[in-house]
This record gives C-alpha cells, structure tokens and sequence, in this order.
C-alpha cells in the first residue's frame, strides 16, 4: 500500500508524524491508531519501533503498517526508531478514530550519500549537519567515520582527521587507502614529513600504486634534500 502523493510530500518536508482522515467523532472513548512507516524513498520500513506516550508500544510489519491499541482522543508522544535509521520525535493530537499516523524514516545510508556529496561539493556548512546526524545514529559506522576525516580535512581539523585514521586502522589494519590518507594528513595538514615518510614505508609494495610511489619519491627527495 502507497502512501498517497500528496501527503507522502508532506511528510518529508517535516520528517515527523503527519495524520490524515481526522474527521468525525472519537468513538469508542479508545480506539486503535494505525500508521504507517516508511523511508524517504517511499519504501515500508519492517520493524520500526513505535512507541506512544513512553509505554504503548508496537512494531511495524512487513508493508510498514503498525497498530496501536488503546489510544485515547487528545495529545500523545511518540518516538518512532529502527537501527539504522534516524528517530523521529513527534507529537499528534488524536482526535478520529479513523486518523492514520504517516511517518518517514532517514536511513543511515541516506545520509551518508548525502554527506559525500556535500563533502564533494565542499559544501562544509551542509555537511555539518548531515555529519552530526549520521553521528547520532551511529559513530561507530566506518563510512562515517571515513567521511568525517574527509569533513575535519576541509576544515582544517587536522589532529582529530588523524585520530579517525588510526582508529579506521584499528578495524582495517594496513589498508593502503587509509595509510595514504594518514600521509597526507601529516604532511600536508600537520608538517610532520618524518613520520609520514614513516607510514609510507610501512605500505606494503604489492598494494603499491602510482600515488604511493610518487608520494614516496617525493618524501624521499624531501629527506635527501634536508640531509
């Protein structure tokens, strides 16, 4: 079941809870709501948290539709969260048996797309924002992680870029890319040419490319000429 166009726009402008068929009497004095959870591509969100005033609570099932019981006419809260996903706070205001409650749920690699191509783009001001909501979702995920060293590199961040490296080493160990990426950050970002000579030479040769072996050249021409 699609949601209808027009309130499917609705929703992603808010990113929170929209309710729809609000006319008409609350009768019996509890009825059940029903919703439905979707991702901002239209798609039904599986087993997505709903939870209703802190106690009433529910997960959606395979066309994202989700039954709460109970439900009295008036104000309730509502906290709609799946791993993965950014969680949406929101408040209704029940006043039909016949509302549905409509919810858009941004999923984490969503906003990572979005993140590198703000990144990209070197829109640092955009990429902020995504930075600290793929962060609320997860801080540990390794995309991210990758692309906030990419954030703190355009701005400057140059000592904590390096600390996202040697953790993003912890998972990957002697991953040429993330090594490159050290290099650079100690010697274009930090002056620190002695220690990014030092990873250089801790590359492995059978992962060598041609910018490792320009750079390599370069470092040591640098320590040749200091000599």
């Amino acid at each position: 079941m699609k949601i209808p166009y027009t309130v499917l726009i609705l929703v992603l402008i808010l990113y929170g809870c929209v309710s729809t068929g609000n006319d008409g009497p609350f009768q019996p004095a509890e009825a059940p709501l029903m919703g439905m959870i979707y991702d901002t591509e239209n798609n039904p969100v599986t087993g997505a948290e709903v939870i209703m005033d802190g106690t009433n609570t529910a997960l959606s099932d395979i066309n994202g539709n989700v039954i709460l019981y109970r439900v009295t006419k008036g104000e309730h809260s509502f906290i709609i969260r799946k791993k993965g996903f950014e969680a949406v706070y929101c408040t209704l205001n029940v006043s039909s048996s016949r509302q549905v409650l409509y919810t858009a749920l941004t999923s984490m690699e969503t906003i990572l797309d979005k993140l590198e191509k703000a990144l990209t783009l070197n829109k640092t001001g955009e990429a902020a924002l995504l930075r600290t909501q793929a962060w609320k979702i997860d801080p540990d995920n390794a995309q991210y992680r990758y692309l906030n060293t990419v954030y703190l590199v355009q701005t400057g961040n140059y000592p904590d870029a390096l600390q996202e490296i040697k953790t993003l080493l912890k998972i990957y160990p002697a991953n040429p890319s993330l090594l490159l990426t050290e290099v650079k950050i100690l010697s274009s970002g930090l002056r620190e040419n002695s220690r990014a000579l030092e990873v250089l030479q801790s590359i492995p040769s059978s992962s060598t490319t041609d910018e490792i072996t320009m750079l390599k050249k370069i470092r040591l021409k640098e320590k040749n000429d200091v000599q």
